[in-house]
């Protein structure tokens, strides 16, 4: 029984045809997976936002933050935790976390998406950034403060978009600037999603 083999120039017609396709299906493949996280992103901080307003309703107030030390106090701030602040001494940002504890307006905060990857620090690390700007101006005075009151409301959530560094300040995440955009997925009372109020810079 005779059978034809393939000719190397078959095999290499047939090895480029799936390259070619991978090359194709990758890159949709991804940016599925971005939108994908962009969605629980947001989905998830509404879920905070419930649970931020429910403890408004109770106290008259929103949730204090706190500034992480690890590793990087000026981009990882957080509901919950009680920590040193910028390196001053008996200066604290006393953030105890009233969202879960003692009354549980969440069950437990979710993770953002795109800081899972973040594996080895504290599980703080992995969640959204929050900051309340009443209580960042009682604390240090800053002009930027009060305009991110004035423009946001009374706090901003941010999640770390798909460069998975933040906050980052100028423009909101964009998907049509690219899979990775630099840019933050924000939410604030008077902005809602997405509007990201630059602050000025000194001339």
């Amino acid at each position: 029984m005779n059978g034809r083999a393939f000719t190397l120039i078959e095999l290499l017609v047939v090895v480029a045809i799936i390259a070619i396709l991978a090359a194709i299906a990758l890159p949709n493949f991804i940016e599925a997976q971005t939108r994908a996280k962009v969605t629980r992103a947001r989905a998830d901080i509404r879920t905070v936002v419930t649970g931020i307003e429910a403890y408004r309703v109770d106290w008259n107030a929103y949730p204090t933050y706190h500034y992480s030390d690890v590793p990087d106090p000026f981009n990882d701030f957080h509901i919950g935790g009680v920590v040193p602040a910028f390196g001053v001494p008996d200066l604290d940002w006393d953030g105890r976390n009233p969202i879960t504890t003692p009354v549980a307006y969440l069950t437990s905060m979710p993770a953002d998406p795109f800081a899972a990857q973040r594996h080895g620090e504290p599980a703080e690390i992995r969640e959204f950034l929050y900051v309340n700007w009443p209580y960042a101006i009682q604390h240090i005075t800053y002009g930027p403060f009060e305009l991110a009151y004035r423009a946001y409301g009374p706090y901003r959530l941010h999640s770390r978009a798909p460069d998975l560094d933040g906050p980052d300040s100028g423009v909101p995440y964009d998907p049509t600037n690219g899979t990775v955009s630099d840019g933050d997925i924000t939410y604030g009372p008077n902005t809602g999603f997405d509007r990201f109020i630059p602050f000025p810079t000194a001339s």
